[in-house]
């Protein structure tokens, strides 16, 4: 089952946003709210938790409370406060899934600080203006693909490459 991405307009340059991949966890008619996927922190999780021993790097999720911590990661635990996205794809925001997660042999997670979100009729205006493009993939894009891939493999998958892209939105 696939995921729905935000991905930045190649055109949207020297922006805290620029080739961000965003995945979307909630957006309805109050906002919306997502994670980059794609953007390193200086951070690894073994300097931010406590008992952490992984030098994966921790990803910034966007500019809202990066002192807010998501668990993102692949197969059910079945533990209270995970929310499935998919069959396959979770996030939680619990700390006790966090641990369980790094605790487990082999299991695929990213730790991701902040968030990205939009206001009421927000993000349906910045995709008017050009500013991001709708990708549809599976948890392959999260689980399989090198972070500084992520970008121009999402641009990929609508089988265009970033210089097809006309800078501006969509006008009727």
């Amino acid at each position: 089952m696939e995921l729905t991405f935000l991905v930045a307009n190649p055109y949207l340059q020297g922006d805290y946003f620029q080739e961000s991949v965003i995945l979307i966890l909630e957006h309805d008619e109050k906002g919306a709210l997502g994670l980059i996927v794609n953007q390193e922190s200086n951070a690894t999780i073994a300097d931010v938790v406590e008992g952490g021993t992984s030098d994966d790097p921790v990803l910034l999720g966007g500019p809202v409370d990066q002192k807010f911590g998501w668990c993102l990661y692949r197969y059910p635990t079945n533990m209270e406060g995970e929310i499935r996205l998919n069959d396959t794809t979770c996030v939680s925001t619990s700390y006790l899934i966090l641990q369980h997660m790094m605790q487990s042999v082999g299991s695929e997670y990213q730790l991701i600080m902040g968030y990205s979100g939009w206001g009421a009729g927000q993000l349906e205006k910045e995709c008017q203006d050009g500013t991001w493009l709708w990708v549809h993939m599976d948890d392959s894009l999260i689980f399989d693909t090198p972070l500084e891939e992520r970008w121009s493999k999402a641009i990929a998958s609508l089988g265009i490459e970033p210089a097809q892209i006309m800078p501006g939105g969509a006008k009727a």
